[in-house]
């Protein structure tokens, strides 16, 4: 029995392994160029609706990941509706039908994470990077420092030297850290 309880571990431990390639990091600096659509969608993410993008993403406690899947060339857009309207049909059956059409043929362009912060934190986010691991590069919009804009600037993944475009901004009384990144497949 006990021989059975090690060798089950023993694979499970290898599985969850194996499977770690294919699962979002969930930090704001790391990111995961093995993604697909489908991946994504195993692992509970959902459509966002977007004006003009294919999103989808998900919100764990106060943090929200989500992800542009780029459309493919061939994509039909006979479904385009008056300006402003989303470019996916509303019912339920179009909707799963054009999610998997996006997921088959799509991939995994660009990232957003984001982290809401509470005020004391917003004044100070920059600075608690790990600077051993990051390089954090100030940005000058010429924007001052606003009511809704605190800081801009860019974080160098000095490990896998891929660059974040970060901003700490104030939407409906609520401060959030974003990082983004286009996903170059390596």
């Amino acid at each position: 029995m006990k021989k059975t309880i090690v060798f089950l571990s023993i694979i499970l431990f290898m599985i969850s392994c194996s499977n770690r390639n294919y699962v979002d990091y969930r930090q704001p600096f790391e990111i995961n160029r093995n993604l697909s659509c489908e991946v994504l969608m195993e692992n509970e993410y959902n459509r966002i609706w977007g004006i003009d993008v294919f999103l989808i993403g998900k919100k764990i406690n106060d943090t929200v990941v989500y992800y542009q899947i780029e459309s493919p060339t061939d994509y039909d857009e006979t479904e385009v509706r008056e300006i402003g309207e989303d470019i996916f049909p509303k019912d339920s059956i179009s909707i799963a039908n054009e999610i998997k059409k996006m997921c088959e043929k799509g991939t995994v362009y660009w990232r957003n994470y984001e982290l809401k912060l509470d005020s004391v934190k917003a004044l100070n986010y920059k600075n608690t990077i790990d600077k051993k691991k990051y390089k954090v590069i100030p940005i000058d919009y010429g924007l001052p420092e606003s009511l809704y804009f605190k800081d801009a600037f860019n974080v160098v993944n000095l490990k896998e030297k891929d660059t974040f475009a970060c901003s700490i901004i104030k939407r409906e009384n609520e401060w959030y850290f974003q990082s983004s990144i286009h996903i170059e497949k390596k």
